[in-house]
């Protein structure tokens, strides 16, 4: 028998006790494993282990290891499977029947709630795991049991959590028997918030009325303010609250105001960015003011030193709070489903408020894996403007929290359509556009030959890039440091060998890159001073993003990504014409990418791709050698460095629409046609 333990603490030290004296434990075969444990887990850990005549030993896992029998990584099969079929179970359990009242076929606020559900922490416990780490923790229990003995009887003792049903399920499927753990102060916690005056005294029908109503009774308790008494600092003349605006949540850095927000006939004063979880500095704020456009924090944490003015309206209770009668018939899982229907609407109010306050009629944003503009989407939708949501990361399949709910969506190509259907995602109009960062193609070749010139004159006959994905602390959630540095040992040992080889690395995260590495940041310092090795490091906030993969890619002969499963770095290399290969570690062999060939552009294993790369440049060129022109007009039809033009002249049109006065169904119709006509019907799918 295995019994494995989520947190070896009092209350599980408790349960298997409790197991003990009813006798199924009591076993001469029993192996007993837990994950993590507090001190006095530990302590009584001593005492159990006399009781049952067993070990009780900590389960080290690692997230590179979990592989199926066909070797593909379960990670991928959880973000990619698992989670849609737990959200699935939950959305046909009856669990959100009746509790959203929806203008629309596919729910934004169900959409919200899947995004928090399936990212965020799994509520109802003490722990903060996600349901991705809860997925792989059973998955890792799983694997143990077939290595071990596959006809083991094997238990899970989990901390209690909502939704333990569909949880159970999931585990009964893979032969898990999961045991629900609750500690006292848990215990003690849910009745609190059960009964507290938080708990509405009505039933919970009584809680999810109608929009108008609940718009309705908060008008009657908050008036809107709509003035600039919200926004403290000084405010821009420039800012003109006559003309509609286009308010636009991006990262600064990625996307810059005189360069991709300047590229068509956009007028520059009905452009406001916002952010409120991305810091600015200085010089992306000097470039938003000098190309005419304006900028608001939306906390102060973000630019800090910076004269610019913050939005932080008051805070609004958004339902009376009343004294809780009888709640006994309301579970804990619709008490947390109120939650985030009244975090929902809460932060859907303070879009609304913050639209009001610099009229605004579009709000675009490329926060796709957030559930943050879900409501701020809606918000715009109900004041009659238009939101727009834009792509930036490469993606073949989607994972429940990728979701798009936007009015416009301006993907890479019209190929994600069929995706995001079937993933539930609510879009109006798909418009093609384009890769939306090959603007700086152009604007990079100038850095790229310079710094090939710098490599060369150090002697390197080829230049490599290479593109690291990253990596995580605990090496049970994510790809390990120890798999990364063998990444990174594998090619820095190349250039201090090969004397003719340059070499140009490109972290994702650069910021943390040398903690990461452990005692291999000794070798990269190493082939850094011969002069042929070039990295980007952090140059702002712990992160670069100024260097991106196009520029390595430029001053290569060939770039290598080390994710095939998050291949957008790869993609942005291939679309500038390098030649790019791309390893696929966790055997995810439902790429398209694979069409491409094994040993021509994805690889499973270093050695095989060095030797197959330098027979490719000895003996002579290798058809097929990182070639992705099979697919290439798949990834982006234009491939013509236009893709901010066509956004932002897309953009440009909607406002143009609002200022003839036209209903937001005729604009957006009105700039389909428009569009289709100028980049071709293919480009334009209507969704709904």
């Amino acid at each position: 028998m295995l019994i494995f333990i989520e947190n070896l603490a009092g209350s599980s030290c408790v349960k298997l006790l409790i197991l003990w004296v009813r006798g199924t434990l009591r076993t001469k075969d029993l192996h007993l494993y837990y994950f993590d444990a507090s001190v006095t887990g530990l302590r009584l850990a001593c005492y159990l282990t006399r009781i049952f005549s067993a070990r009780i030993e900590k389960f080290n896992f690692r997230y590179d290891d979990l592989v199926d029998d066909e070797k593909v990584n379960m990670g991928m099969k959880i973000l990619y499977e698992d989670l849609q079929y737990i959200w699935t179970c939950l959305a046909e359990g009856g669990y959100f029947d009746g509790k959203f009242n929806s203008r629309d076929k596919n729910d934004w606020l169900l959409g919200y709630v899947k995004k928090k559900l399936t990212i965020g922490p799994w509520p109802g416990s003490e722990s903060r795991e996600s349901l991705i780490n809860i997925l792989l923790m059973l998955k890792a229990a799983k694997s143990k049991a077939l290595n071990s003995n596959g006809s083991k009887q094997t238990f899970f003792l989990m901390k209690q959590r909502l939704w333990m049903t569909e949880l159970s399920g999931f585990s009964a499927e893979m032969d898990i028997k999961l045991v629900a753990v609750d500690s006292s102060f848990a215990l003690l916690k849910n009745k609190i918030f059960k009964y507290s005056s938080g708990i509405r005294e009505l039933r919970l029908s009584n809680i999810f009325r109608k929009t108008e109503l609940r718009e309705d009774h908060r008008s009657k308790k908050v008036a809107v303010d709509s003035s600039f008494a919200l926004l403290k600092n000084k405010i821009p003349n420039s800012l003109g609250l006559k003309e509609p605006k286009i308010v636009v949540d991006q990262v600064m850095q990625f996307f810059l105001a005189s360069t991709f927000w300047s590229a068509s006939e956009l007028a520059p004063k009905s452009v406001l960015f916002v952010s409120k979880g991305h810091n600015i500095g200085d010089k992306e704020l000097e470039d938003i003011r000098k190309s005419g456009m304006n900028f608001i924090a939306l906390s102060p944490q973000i630019a800090q030193g910076l004269d610019v003015p913050i939005y932080q309206p008051h805070n609004q209770s958004i339902f009376s709070q009343q004294k809780s009668g009888n709640n006994e018939s309301i579970s804990l899982e619709e008490i947390f489903v109120a939650k985030y229907v009244d975090e929902f609407i809460r932060k859907k109010k303070y879009w609304s408020n913050l639209f009001k306050t610099v009229g605004a009629k579009v709000y675009a944003t490329h926060h796709k894996w957030s559930a943050i503009p879900v409501a701020a989407a809606d918000a715009i939708k109900e004041m009659r403007g238009i939101s727009a949501l834009w792509q930036t990361s490469y993606y073949e399949k989607l994972v429940p929290y990728a979701s798009v709910y936007t009015d416009v969506y301006f993907p890479f190509s019209t190929e994600v359509a069929a995706v995001e259907e079937e993933m539930g995602s609510s879009i109006k109009y798909n418009i093609a556009v384009g890769y939306t960062r090959d603007y700086m193609f152009e604007l990079l070749k100038d850095r790229a030959i310079r710094l090939r010139n710098k490599l060369q004159n150090q002697g390197c006959k080829k230049v490599i890039s290479f593109f690291d994905q990253g990596s995580s602390d605990d090496e049970r959630w994510n790809i390990s440091h120890s798999t990364v540095q063998s990444d990174y040992m594998f090619w820095l040992n190349k250039v201090l060998k090969e004397k003719w080889l340059g070499l140009i690395i490109k972290p994702k995260k650069p910021g943390t890159l040398r903690t990461r590495l452990g005692d291999t940041a000794t070798l990269l310092d190493k082939a850094v001073e011969t002069g042929r090795c070039h990295i980007f490091w952090a140059t702002q906030f712990g992160k670069n993003y100024y260097d991106p993969p196009a520029l390595c890619a430029l001053a290569s002969d060939f770039a290598i990504h080390n994710m095939l499963s998050a291949a957008t770095a790869g993609v942005e290399a291939a679309l500038t014409g390098t030649p790019t290969l791309l390893f696929d570690r966790f055997e995810w062999r439902r790429s398209r990418f694979y069409e491409l060939g094994v040993g021509k552009v994805v690889f499973n294993d270093w050695g095989n791709l060095w030797s197959t790369l330098t027979e490719h440049w000895e003996k002579g060129p290798i058809p097929g050698f990182g070639d992705w022109s099979p697919i290439i007009e798949d990834l982006d039809p234009f491939r013509d460095g236009k893709a901010a033009y066509r956004m932002t002249t897309y953009l440009h049109w909607l406002i143009q629409g609002f200022k003839q006065s036209l209903d937001r169904e005729t604009i957006m119709a009105d700039a389909a046609e428009r569009y289709a006509k100028e980049w071709g019907d293919d480009k334009v799918v209507c969704m709904s």
